[in-house]
């Protein structure tokens, strides 16, 4: 963290805008101030689905071939059994 005395006492309030407030909030203010430090001018795309592909290959690694083993992922992954074919015939190709 930046060694400095106006830094000490620094609050999410006084990040520079509301991206930052928002880091400050969720990750910290420390975590705030390194990417200040270190990605200055910088740009961080958060993807809508993160850990899509995750999710696809756990599917694809639990599924037994029953119909039971695709009810049990769709509830464990919260999304349709309907959905959970689809993941897989993307893996049969």
């Amino acid at each position: 963290m930046l060694n400095k005395p106006w830094v000490e006492n620094i609050t999410e309030e006084d990040m520079p805008n509301s991206d930052l407030i928002a880091v400050a909030c969720f990750c910290g203010i420390e975590t705030a101030i390194t990417l200040m430090e270190n990605y200055p001018s910088g740009t961080i795309c958060i993807p809508k689905r993160p850990f899509k592909n995750l999710r696809n290959n756990y599917i694809n690694r639990n599924y037994d071939g029953t119909s039971f083993s695709i009810t049990k992922l769709a509830n464990t992954c919260d999304i349709s059994t309907r959905q959970i074919r689809r993941i897989l015939n993307l893996y049969k190709l």
